[in-house]
């Protein structure tokens, strides 16, 4: 097994940190395409950091949602003086999990600045550590330090990424956790003795964070563990690790996601499973003249 950490993986690191940054601030900072997502993300943040709630206060939202054409660390915004508006009073709609908005709360306890960038450089940190993994990954497949550095430089150099990533956005978490899976299943493949439980419970754990943030990472893991069936079926190799490693998938799944999720669910809707069924539909739909005055936004299609 390749030391995680050689010439070739930080080279990678410190490539990655490098077009972070670069990205960090070569975009506007002040630049965001969904500002009533933010808006609402940013209020539910800080009613955790302040009244440890995942609430929202309506009124401070629609003052948020105001700011169109920019965005504004919370701290900045103007006329919306924390306690103006009062303590939160409901939950949020069905359009998304709470998960972002609960980790941004989290990052300003710790840093108690109220600004985007505590999560911006939290992202940008797993990005670039990630590169030791996705070097990893290369050389378990390959075994060659050479093209595993090659492997990981496909994923360096794929600068749509960036762009994702140092934004204030939770759709980057799926491509954190489409790679932890990956390299879980290239372990069991390429399995060796130095391959411990441990590793895939925290890597299940890591998943399932991924998933509070972005819900459709679930997608890859019953895609990875169907896969996993079907070439067990023909090839059975490593078979006992291969169960193991998705049983423990499954069940950290099932104990830091579902469990969690159907819970909060009960508790803010009444019902044990919520979803926002037929959004996508409505929202092509909007792509086209309608009666319905739909429009192709996901803002439209919550006011319907």
């Amino acid at each position: 097994m390749e030391k995680i950490l050689n010439r070739y993986s930080a080279f990678l690191f410190l490539l990655a940190l490098l077009l972070n940054v670069v990205y960090f601030f070569w975009l506007d900072p002040f630049e965001y395409h969904e500002a009533l997502g933010i808006s609402t993300t940013q209020d539910i943040a800080y009613n955790f950091y302040k009244y440890n709630s995942v609430k929202v206060n309506l009124h401070r939202v629609g003052r948020l949602g105001n700011e169109i054409h920019k965005r504004q660390d919370f701290v900045d915004c103007k006329d919306i003086e924390p306690e103006k508006y009062g303590r939160p009073t409901k939950f949020r709609n069905v359009l998304d999990t709470i998960g972002y908005p609960a980790l941004l709360g989290l990052l300003w306890k710790i840093t108690d600045s109220l600004r985007y960038r505590d999560i911006q450089i939290f992202q940008i940190l797993i990005f670039s550590f990630l590169m030791f993994l996705i070097y990893q990954i290369g050389f378990l497949i390959f075994k060659s330090k050479k093209l595993a550095f090659l492997f990981g430089l496909g994923q360096v150099l794929f600068l749509p990424a960036y762009y994702l990533n140092v934004q204030t956005n939770r759709d980057i978490w799926a491509y954190y956790g489409l790679f932890i899976l990956f390299y879980l299943i290239a372990r069991c493949y390429y399995f060796s003795p130095r391959f411990k439980i441990i590793t895939i419970f925290f890597g299940s754990f890591f998943v399932a964070i991924c998933q509070w943030m972005r819900p459709t990472v679930f997608l890859s893991l019953i895609c990875i563990t169907l896969f996993c069936l079907v070439w067990l079926f023909f090839y059975r190799k490593n078979v006992k690790i291969f169960f193991k490693c998705l049983a423990i998938l499954w069940m950290g799944n099932l104990c830091f996601f579902w469990i969690p999720f159907a819970a909060y669910n009960k508790i803010a809707y009444d019902k044990f499973f919520v979803s926002n069924k037929g959004n996508l539909l409505m929202i092509g739909l909007g792509e086209f003249s309608n009666k319905w005055g739909l429009s192709c936004s996901d803002s439209s299609v919550a006011s319907y």
